[in-house]
């Protein structure tokens, strides 16, 4: 073995003792898992991410590395995997079996282009695996999710006060084009980080309600306002989305002081407007509704895209309605404006279908509607959170970070009574004695 074979010898053993103390460190501090996600969260841009490494013609990608060791720590945790999941454990293997055998036909027919499409599955999947191997019936991964939430929110606000200072208010109109020919935002945050503060705000509305506290009003508000100045419509519809489920299904008092908050807010965005001090926001609104309507607008360009997709995997038999197509098969299709289109279609759940099939797309959104089912009917935050993230998954591609916050709520609705907070309205149960006698007798 020549001096190069030694160098790569001890290159990889270096390699993998760092994975494995990596993995460690992780698995015993699960807090360090939520730091690498947060970086995440705050370094998401619409740029062409740039590789850490090429190794040949392999580049491999910051987000490579995140999900591996994700998995990693996940399948040392697989236990208590499987008992979030309770009953419904078979419903991701059944998912990611099916994309699995997609992804080995992709690879065999058309080599490295099949793994370049796997990749946002993969990290998707393996960022809820580790959200799934987290112990939630206690508190310590509650509270590690919630300071997740206010730490991104309060950088993600940081971020769009830095924007808004660069390029103004933008709409969903304004671009610009980098010297590669690519188009980009010029809104202050992209639409992924824009979800994660929707969440980030919905959880701090609904803690004001339960709890109140100055800091949390003000945290709910703050990143509320940011996602509405923000203007994704998207976004805007998962929140109002996630507002109606938190007002349908959440602890009256908790309900009636959102409203009143809401209600407030309304009265004084209004003097606001009328006075003119919010003349320029509202021409950008304005503007970015507008585009809703135009010919080439964003919807007429996803739901033709949607559309031309699944219409196409019908052509291809059976075995692809049922089953997907292999990784690498690309999404081509013609747009309205007669040009190809190749990127992915800005819609999860279609995205799924085309991998997986409709029984993965079933699967898949089985698992979140049962989950959001027994989240509405314990009334816990977490039913708005799963609901604001379901319905932005369908306009766009679910980002790997989102993914440890589906499998909080997954693995909070499974949880069961006894560890689930008994007071969650006053009004139901005003003593401490009342609520003991709620409790379950037999565990």
């Amino acid at each position: 073995m020549g001096v190069a074979g030694v160098f790569g010898v001890l290159l990889v053993f270096s390699l993998l003792v760092v994975g494995l103390l990596a993995v460690w460190h992780v698995r015993t501090w699960p807090v360090l898992g939520w730091v690498v996600i947060a970086y995440g969260v705050l370094t998401n841009s619409d740029a062409t991410p740039t590789p850490i490494v090429n190794v040949g013609s392999i580049h491999i990608f910051q987000e490579d590395v995140i999900a591996a060791l994700l998995l990693a720590v996940a399948l040392v945790g697989s236990r208590t995997m499987w008992q979030n999941l309770g009953q419904r454990g078979l419903i991701p293997i059944l998912i990611l079996s099916v994309l699995i055998v997609n992804l080995v036909l992709g690879f065999k027919s058309f080599g490295m282009p099949a793994v370049v499409e796997f990749r946002p599955f993969f990290y998707f999947f393996a960022c809820l695996a580790w959200g799934l191997s987290l112990d939630w019936s206690g508190e310590s991964a509650k509270k590690h999710a919630r300071y997740f939430l206010f730490i991104c929110g309060w950088g993600l606000v940081a971020i769009a006060v830095l924007n808004i200072a660069k390029h103004g208010i933008a709409s969903s109109s304004d671009m610009y084009v980098d010297p590669e020919g690519t188009y980009h935002t010029l809104r202050p945050v992209v639409a992924s980080q824009a979800a994660v503060l929707t969440v980030a705000g919905l959880y701090g509305l609904h803690e004001w309600g339960r709890v109140r506290g100055a800091r949390l009003l003000l945290s709910g508000i703050t990143f509320s306002g940011v996602v509405i100045i923000a203007q994704h419509r998207s976004v805007w519809i998962a929140f109002a989305a996630g507002l109606l489920i938190l007002g349908w299904r959440t602890a009256s008092t908790i309900r009636w002081r959102i409203a009143l908050l809401a209600i407030i807010s309304s009265f004084g965005v209004l003097i606001l407007a009328l006075s003119g001090a919010l003349n320029t926001v509202l021409d950008s609104f304005a503007a970015s509704i507008d585009a809703v309507t135009a010919t080439n607008s964003t919807l007429t360009d996803r739901t033709s895209g949607w559309d031309s997709l699944v219409s196409d995997s019908f052509s291809h038999g059976p075995a692809a309605v049922l089953f997907g197509q292999p990784f690498g098969t690309g999404y081509l299709r013609i747009g309205p404006n007669g040009l190809p289109q190749t990127y992915a279609p800005h819609n999860w759940y279609v995205s799924i279908y085309l991998r997986a099939g409709i029984v993965g797309a079933l699967a898949f959104t089985g698992l979140l509607v049962g989950a959001l089912a027994r989240l509405a009917k314990q009334r816990s935050v977490w039913a708005g959170i799963l609901g604001c993230i379901a319905v932005f998954a369908l306009a766009y591609t679910v980002q790997w970070f989102l993914a440890p916050l589906i499998a909080a709520a997954i693995a909070v609705s499974n949880l069961r009574n006894t560890t689930r907070t008994v007071i969650e309205d006053p009004k139901d149960m005003r003593t401490i004695s009342e609520a003991y006698r709620h409790l379950p007798q037999k565990v």
